[in-house]
């Protein structure tokens, strides 16, 4: 290396020579130095003792002797031997879904202008530069890091019920700062210790409130699904047009009511957006309407507010019984349609409800966020005439005036407070064609 090249690669690297054996003069800084040896000295190398007036904090005036120099090259040449191990922790190894890397290996030979003088106490030893370490751990390693994922509440709403947020949902993850691996990684090179592994910190998903508006915090409420497996392409569409554009980071202050229609925002037309998919019209009759698909959200956020413990101001189930509802809690769907119908709900919490939405394959999936209260919401069901107990039949002839139909589907709603008091709904969809006579086990699932 030239002696031009070598004063580039430090600051801090000061050397005067002369032919007949000069002294040089070096910067120790106590963190290690950036920089490579460029020359043996004679007798010894001391180091440079700048003026009181531009003294910096961190200088180390002991002076290098000849025998120290030696030790150091030694130090250097058995370094560039050495293999760094870099792993990852057990904990992170064995999280899902599998990782594609779990450690990396580091020949020093190949990284010679890492190695760096390091004074540890009197001794004189070779390390690894951390700040060319953590280059390399931003490059290799870091990419490889899960880490959390959060959600930002940006702005709050102004003219319908929606917030601006970032993110879709909240995911625990990893945080990786590449100076600590480095400068732990380093110190235990100097300790002569080559498979490491290497700190990380686990990191829950949140939500952020970046408005000036004091909010509670938020925590996950209740979550409802639906599949909408087999759905023609238009209905897909539709349905993640009625998520992203609509539901997505819908804000419902304590005490405010939640309009399905409302948060549309405008008629549902092709010249606003949506496609024609099959809708139900006139009690038995599908045909094609824009918007076909938009009952899939609207029932997917009824489920979830039904897990919430939430009071329910309108909704009515579809008039036939439809076959993508039956995951995940069959006969809780929610038919709209504007100017006609709607599903409307209260936010009855202490705190604001963030609505998050997103589908993950075929599955969509809408949370409710926002401050417990200590109520526990169960549900019981589905019911139908055949295997609904006498007392389910009794309360829904004293709530609803009537009886448990062959075309039925009844669930029981129990809100149990943090006072102890507890609260009952009968909830009935009562479809015009003929059911299945039987519920199959993934309608029994409401929600995980």
């Amino acid at each position: 290396m030239s002696l031009k090249k070598a004063l580039q690669s430090s600051l801090f690297f000061v050397l005067f020579a002369s032919i007949g054996g000069g002294i040089g003069y070096f910067h120790f800084p106590s963190t290690p130095l950036a920089g490579t040896v460029l020359s043996k000295p004679t007798k010894e190398i001391s180091v440079a003792v700048l003026p009181k007036e531009k003294k910096r904090s961190g200088f180390d005036a002991t002076p290098l002797t000849e025998r120290e120099w030696q030790n150091y090259k030694e130090a250097r040449s058995a370094l560039l031997r050495q293999v760094v191990v870099l792993n990852l922790p057990t904990e992170y190894v064995e999280a899902e879904p599998p990782l594609p890397q779990i450690s990396w290996q580091i020949p020093l030979f190949d990284h010679p202008e890492w190695i760096v003088v390091h004074r540890n106490g009197r001794n004189i030893e070779a390390s690894v530069d951390p700040e060319q370490l953590a280059a390399y751990i931003e490059k290799e390693i870091q990419p490889a890091i899960r880490p959390a994922e959060h959600v930002r509440i940006l702005a709050l709403p102004q003219e319908n019920s929606r917030a601006m947020v970032e993110g879709e949902s909240m995911k625990d993850g990893w945080n990786l700062q590449s100076a600590i691996v480095a400068g732990f990684t380093a110190k235990h090179v100097a300790n002569g210790l080559f498979s490491i592994t290497i700190p990380i910190q686990k990191e829950s998903g949140a939500i952020r409130n970046e408005t000036a508006v004091p909010m509670n915090e938020f925590t996950l409420l209740s979550r409802g699904r639906s599949n909408f497996a087999g759905s023609a392409g238009n209905r897909i569409f539709n349905l993640k047009k009625a998520f992203s554009e609509h539901v997505h980071g819908s804000l419902i202050a304590p005490g405010a009511s939640f309009s399905f229609v409302e948060i549309l925002d405008g008629p549902v037309e092709v010249s606003t957006g949506w496609k024609e998919a099959l809708g139900i019209f006139l009690g038995e009759e599908l045909r094609s309407t824009p918007g076909g698909g938009i009952c899939q959200a609207s029932t997917t956020v009824y489920r979830a507010a039904l897990l919430a413990g939430l009071p329910i101001e309108e909704q009515r189930n579809h008039s036939l019984y439809v076959t993508y509802y039956t995951q995940h809690g069959e006969g809780l769907d929610a038919t709209i349609f504007p100017g006609e119908q709607d599903l409307i709900f209260r936010n009855n919490t202490p705190g604001y409800i963030l609505i998050l939405t997103r589908t993950e394959g075929t599955e969509a999936i809408v949370e409710f966020y926002g401050t417990p209260d200590g109520r526990e919401v169960t549900l019981e069901g589905p019911y139908r005439f055949h295997d609904a107990p006498e007392e389910f039949k009794e309360e829904l002839r004293q709530e609803k005036k009537v009886g448990l139909a062959r075309n039925d589907i009844g669930w029981r709603r129990r809100i149990t407070r943090a006072d102890g008091s507890t609260e009952t709904n009968i909830l009935l969809s009562r479809y015009l064609d003929t059911i299945p006579l039987y519920t199959k086990k993934d309608g029994m699932i409401v929600s995980e």
